[in-house]
């Protein structure tokens, strides 16, 4: 698809002479032209455009108001826009450079002077596209994996939970039923988003210290005695001593 350039001029006979100018051009650039800022600002709205050049002097909006609305607009606000104005003075192109354009050119244009400059602006966004496809897929690629550790964090969690619930016969699904009440009870609280679903993720590891105990006392039928309730008691503690464990295991043994 050939790059698409728009010109904003109120002057009829300085866009026929833009026409004129790249007339051979056909070929390269798809050239569209308006004659005030409200019908540029319609045709940036409608369509994808790859370079503006933008008339200072006109009736009704100026162009440096619709520089300012182009680099306020998401959509347009990598567009380069070039000056093109019979206007000589430093205080305007230094508002224009602040405002945001790309460069500047005055009237009337030269031939060769305009088309090379057009070809550095098409040239520039064609770069800035790449980069920002780039980054958006590297955006995507991160977030991907992102979800990725997540579901395999929340499987390592659950399957932890069901280690420890393999252990005790007829609780059925206590975890899972633990897990649902937990963050029903953060919602309740008015916990934040976040921290109720780190509550619901987390939860399903509140008897994860079961682990340490022995079978002897915590699948025993009847009632434990002193000393093995204070066994069993142990494993809150155990289990906040596993999770918080940070130790890292050595890539190599």
């Amino acid at each position: 698809m050939k790059p698409k350039i728009l010109f904003v001029d109120d002057e009829p006979n300085v866009l026929e002479a833009l026409r004129r100018i790249l007339r051979d051009q056909c070929d390269v650039w798809d050239t569209h032209f308006a004659q005030d800022a409200d019908s540029a600002e319609v045709l940036l709205d409608e369509q994808e455009f790859d370079v503006v050049v933008l008339d200072v002097a006109m009736p009704g909006r100026d162009g440096l108001s619709l520089l300012q609305d182009i680099r306020a607009n998401e959509k347009t606000k990598d567009i380069p826009v070039i000056i093109l104005t019979g206007i000589d003075n430093e205080g305007l192109k230094a508002r224009a450079l602040n405002l945001g354009a790309t460069d500047l050119l005055r009237k009337p244009a030269d031939r060769d002077e305009l088309r090379a400059r057009l070809a550095n602006a098409v040239r520039l966004k064609s770069y800035e596209d790449k980069i920002k496809g780039r980054s958006e897929w590297l955006e995507q690629r991160v977030r991907e994996r992102t979800e990725e550790l997540e579901q395999s964090r929340t499987e390592i969690i659950w399957r932890l939970a069901k280690v420890a619930e393999s252990r005790e016969r007829g609780i059925g699904n206590h975890v899972r039923r633990v897990s649902y009440y937990s963050r029903t009870l953060a919602d309740a609280l008015g916990l934040d988003a976040a921290t109720a679903r780190m509550v619901f993720l987390t939860s399903p590891l509140h008897d994860i210290g079961k682990i340490a105990i022995p079978d002897r006392i915590l699948l025993k039928n009847g009632k434990l005695n002193p000393q093995e309730r204070v066994i069993i008691e142990q494993h809150c503690a155990i289990g906040a001593e596993r999770v918080n464990d940070s130790e890292t295991p050595p890539l190599r043994v």
